[in-house]
């Protein structure tokens, strides 16, 4: 097939690039072979250099970059129907919601979770979200795989967390260009020196990022530093992690120096506003993050995918702290191209540049709201209307690699009929677990299993060397006869990759030596 056949072409919509320019206007934009190759004021010159180009009518739309959400749990497009009001302080102590993640974590056969994960993902897509960071499921290798075809099937990039050496393995035997993997820290009750110190040998090993979940509430945080001594971000600081391929959560309860050693380590911290109004944790400091010039992007955590919605409750929380409302620029910056560089994924998604992957979200302007924008060409304006007064049912198209999978609202490439009847059964399964008398152990709540490190390591393959430093090995019969706890010896030296800070002791909760 012929190069020309390949090419596409966008017209007559409004093109916002998100990129260091900030252009914004009536452009023109060819693609071929899955990218970005040219953005050109009209679009004649690039038909006659492209006679045989599929062109693409966009008049009536706003052109941005596709959305990337660079936080987000997959599980909590249905689960926050169970969830609903309650505070996150409270879900370990309520029967429904345990019930429903015991089930998840336990008894879900891998086609349920695959049913959950599709639903997510085209949720996400059909919001205009082309990529996106998942925290997985601690559901030894059942969760991973369904997860990782989900994303396929959906066509998302983006990444999926790793929770236990089980996943770490199997996610070794999976290959694909779009789909990639990054290691998760315990959380702040089951972080210890040894589970740093190996993950972050693992990390460097696999040359795997790292997801960073903390500091969500001022709970955790106090946690944390009863062990270490140290606030989060002193902790991360000492371990040299601003060095690594970090993905960097939350971080909502700072110290004293903190922010300054976030502005020093240049590193998009990952915002969730809408997530912390409705699970009541700690709101981000959005207003000293900006003051110290700390680079941030939107994620979902939990809930509904509206990145229209995010945007507006930052923008408050930037209103309350004092600082100025976000230009239309910054707030598409903040779902785009700060997203991708949250995920180390600016040199191929985040902004339409030449180059670029042709992900691309199409949004709807054509009706009254917007149409006053249209006087005198103020297409900056325009952009800001948008995100302070559309949703996510503006998206009309989605564009993955320069093919549709959204078009005018519709799924291409999945029955939405099937979507929904596997999504009702699904959620009857959930309804019906809730209601069932037996509590389950409050535990299995937003937890693992079992804790980090609790087991003796095992090996797998004679061939091959388990990554199980750091993370559990667990086999489907050690839920049913729950061993008693044994703890990994520390070994007699660190990893050479990284020094542990002298200020640091060595003797935390269950892993006392």
């Amino acid at each position: 097939m012929a190069l020309n056949e390949l090419a596409k072409i966008i017209e007559n919509g409004i093109v916002a690039t998100a990129d260091q320019q900030n252009r914004v206007g009536r452009y023109a934009l060819l693609i071929r072979n899955n990218r970005i190759v040219d953005i050109a004021p009209r679009s004649e010159p690039l038909k006659n250099m492209h006679p045989n180009a599929e062109v693409i009518d966009a008049a009536g739309k706003l052109v941005i970059p596709g959305f990337v959400d660079p936080h987000f749990h997959a599980e909590s497009f249905l689960l926050r129907h169970v969830t609903g009001t309650i505070p996150m302080s409270r879900w370990s102590k309520d029967r429904r919601i345990a019930a429903v993640y015991s089930y998840l974590n336990n008894g879900a056969a891998p086609e349920d979770l695959e049913i959950l994960f599709r639903l997510a993902y085209f949720n996400a897509l059909k919001s205009g979200v082309t990529c996106v960071a998942d925290y997985g499921l601690d559901n030894l290798e059942k969760s991973l795989l369904a997860s990782y075809e989900a994303m396929k099937r959906v066509e998302l990039k983006g990444f999926i967390g790793l929770h236990n050496g089980d996943q770490v393995e199997q996610s070794r035997k999976l290959q694909s260009s779009s789909v990639r993997f990054a290691l998760t820290l315990p959380s702040e009750d089951d972080l210890t020196t040894y589970g740093l110190q190996s993950i972050l040998r693992i990390s460097e090993d696999l040359k795997m990022p790292l997801m960073v979940h903390l500091g969500e509430t001022k709970r955790g945080s106090e946690s944390l530093k009863r062990n270490f001594h140290r606030s989060t971000t002193q902790l991360l600081k000492e371990f040299h992690l601003f060095g690594q391929k970090i993905q960097l959560a939350h971080l909502s309860v700072l110290e004293k120096d903190d922010a300054e050693v976030l502005s020093a380590a240049k590193i998009p911290v990952i915002v969730t506003p809408n997530s912390a109004v409705r699970k009541e944790v700690d709101l981000p400091p959005i207003g000293e993050f900006m003051m110290h010039g700390i680079p941030l992007a939107l994620g979902t955590d939990w809930g509904v995918v509206d990145q229209f919605s995010n945007v507006r409750a930052m923008a408050a929380l930037a209103r309350a702290h004092g600082r100025s409302l976000p230009t239309g620029f910054d707030m598409l910056a903040l779902c785009t191209r700060n997203g991708a560089h949250a995920l180390g994924l600016l040199d191929e998604c985040g902004t339409l540049e030449p180059g670029k992957k042709a992900d691309i979200t199409f949004i709807g302007i054509s009706d009254v709201r917007w149409g006053h924008n249209f006087v005198g060409n103020d297409f900056a304006g325009l952009l800001s209307a948008v995100f302070l007064e559309g949703s996510a049912r503006d998206v009309t198209d989605v564009m993955v690699n320069g093919n549709f999978c959204i078009r005018e609202r519709n799924i291409l490439t999945y029955s939405e009929e099937d979507l929904l009847q596997e999504g009702s059964r699904l959620m009857a399964k959930l309804v019906e677990r809730s209601s069932e008398k037996e509590p389950a152990r409050s535990a299995d709540v937003l937890r693992p299993a079992t804790p980090i490190l609790s087991l003796e390591p095992s090996r797998d393959e004679e061939d091959s060397e388990p990554y199980d430093d750091g993370f559990r090995i667990i086999k489907n019969e050690d839920r049913n006869n729950e061993p008693s706890k044994k703890v990994i010896p520390i070994p007699t030296e660190l990893p050479k990759q990284v020094e542990t800070p002298k200020t640091v002791k060595r003797v935390f909760g269950e892993d006392d030596i």
